[in-house]
């Protein structure tokens, strides 16, 4: 299993599933990377859809609106909804540079991308998606320094 640096230092690279104990297959994370200098918030997490309606069905969480409350801690996450690019599957070059990335559907639609079920058309290019939601601390999470980031939010997860 990796530890929580290396889902914290290795985004682009995140483990998505893995077996537990009694050999079912547990849903991971995928870290959102932010870099120096970025206007993009800090501590922004890909929750994929499988993993909140599990984690609803379980009660491990409350969905308030455009929020996530995680119980019994009881911090709060803002929810936007996002797409996960995982390939491109019509042959061609990702001229878009879209793979392994997170993209909020705003951003989706702004690039003019035609988003249906597990795919993306954008352009020549066609891409399989995984539909989610861009996570971001409300409260009781913060992060002093980008440095730290994702390493906060990333913790919060894997302690539950």
């Amino acid at each position: 299993m990796p530890t929580r640096s290396e889902i914290a230092t290795n985004p682009n690279k995140p483990v998505t599933t893995q077996k537990n104990r009694l050999g079912r297959k547990k849903q991971l994370l995928c870290v959102v990377q932010v870099a120096k200098g970025s206007l993009m918030a800090a501590n922004r997490l890909f929750l994929p859809q499988n993993v909140v309606d599990t984690w609803l069905a379980e009660g491990r969480v409350r969905l308030m609106g455009d929020e996530l409350k995680l119980e019994p801690q009881g911090h709060v996450l803002h929810l936007t909804s996002a797409l996960h690019f995982k390939s491109e599957v019509a042959g061609g070059p990702d001229e878009h540079e879209l793979v392994g990335k997170v993209k909020a559907m705003d951003a989706v639609a702004a690039l003019s991308g035609e988003h249906c079920a597990d795919s993306v058309v954008l352009g020549d290019n066609a891409y399989e998606v995984e539909e989610g939601f861009l996570a971001e601390p409300t409260s009781g999470v913060t992060a002093d320094d980008n440095d730290q980031q994702p390493d906060a939010i990333t913790r919060l997860f894997m302690e539950m």
